[in-house]
Parts: structure tokens; sequence; C-alpha cells
């Protein structure tokens, strides 16, 4: 890659697949309905794993380790030659990946050193989704949050989930600053319907992901 350019968003997630890493993984053993775009639960699920669908950047060194564990979770026989390859890949700021600030603070050795405390028996951290998309879902982001709404509350339009979907779809899909007009604006409501339905942890995400965007810039 001359003069530093970044690989294309493309270009980046084609590398992992061509070395045959797995990068998405669903729920199986859990109640849901199945649709064409993707599947509804019965209860809210763990272990929805989908890795770098959006075109965002690691921004710190457990940020990290959490996407190589994650790895190494789902790709449990991978050969330590293409671990590393892998890790070599996401520390690299060129790959496009990672922070160039970030990538500068790790190095590989401390890196695996960490990994060394993660169990792979355990299932990674991840956040709990009652709908989940396909990886191939070609659905736009308002006949995402259509669905979502249908399916997420009971008689309730604007639900604490709905306006979470909406805060991700903002974040990773637009790559835009999250704010309560555009919440209202995405859901086709009011700010104040939007401040009535944000909780506490619900405002902590949206500061987190805020913090992510203003990280990249």
């Amino acid at each position: 890659m001359k003069n530093k350019e970044v690989l294309a968003y493309e270009d980046r997630v084609k590398a992992l697949y061509d070395l045959r890493i797995m990068l998405y993984k669903i729920p199986e053993s859990k109640e849901y309905i199945e649709y064409e775009w993707g599947r509804v639960y019965k209860e809210k699920v763990t272990g929805y794993i989908d890795l770098f669908r959006y075109d965002y950047k690691i921004i710190s060194k457990a940020q990290l380790a959490w996407h190589i564990y994650a790895i190494m979770y789902m790709n449990p026989k991978i050969e330590e030659d293409k671990l590393d390859k892998v890790i070599a890949y996401l520390l690299n700021p060129q790959m496009g990946f990672i922070l160039e600030n970030v990538s500068k603070s790790i190095t590989h050795a401390d890196l695996k050193e960490d990994l060394r405390a993660y169990y792979l028996d355990d299932e990674p951290r991840s956040k709990p989704r009652k709908i989940i998309f396909y990886s191939d879902c070609k659905l736009s982001v308002s006949e995402k949050l259509s669905l979502v709404g249908q399916h997420a509350g009971k008689g309730k339009r604007i639900t604490e989930e709905v306006i979470y979907e909406a805060m991700v779809m903002i974040h990773y899909d637009y790559n835009e600053l999250i704010t309560v007009s555009k919440l209202a604006k995405m859901l086709k409501c009011t700010t104040r319907t939007i401040f009535r339905n944000m909780s506490e942890r619900l405002n902590e995400e949206k500061n987190i992901l805020n913090e992510e965007h203003n990280e990249e810039i």
C-alpha cells in the first residue's frame, strides 16, 4: 500500500474472509420465528456476533482483545500462525481496523499474553437482542426500524429496544453523532417521546457510542 493508504472497507473484510475466518454467529438453541430477513426470538438472547459488518474502527486494547477472542471462539480450530496473521491485520492501522494511536500502544506479544486469560468455552459478551437481522439482509434502515417497532413492544411503538436499534444505526450505518432530534426524526415521533422512553441505561449507551464517534474523527 503506497503512501500509507488505508484499505477500503470491502477489501479489509475480504482479507479476513480469504483466510476462511468466520465473523458471524447467531444463537441457535432458542425459540424463534424465522423470516426471510432474520429471526425474532421469544426472549432476548445473547451470543449474536457480527464482526465488522459496519465500517468502524477499534478504539481500545480491550475492544481489540474482545474482537480477537470472538474470532477464536467462532473459529476454535484456528492454527496459531493464522491467528498471528489475523492479529497482525487488526493491529496494522493501514488495514483500517484500528485507530493508529491505539495500535501504537499495543504490542502483538502483550496482546497474546492478555488472551491467555480468556477461556474459549465462555461465550463472548454481547448485548441481549430479541430481533436479529441476517448478515446478508438487504432491508433499509427505515425498514429494519419498522420491523423492530412491530416486534419489540405490545401496543407501544416507541420502546427502549426500538430506540437502541435506532442509535446503533445512526452510529454505524450513518457514522453520525446520536442526538434526540435525530432519533425522533428517524422514528417519526416527537423529541418528547424519545425523552420519555430514554432510560438512564440508554442515555449511557448513547454517550458511549458518541465517544467512539469522536475518537474516530
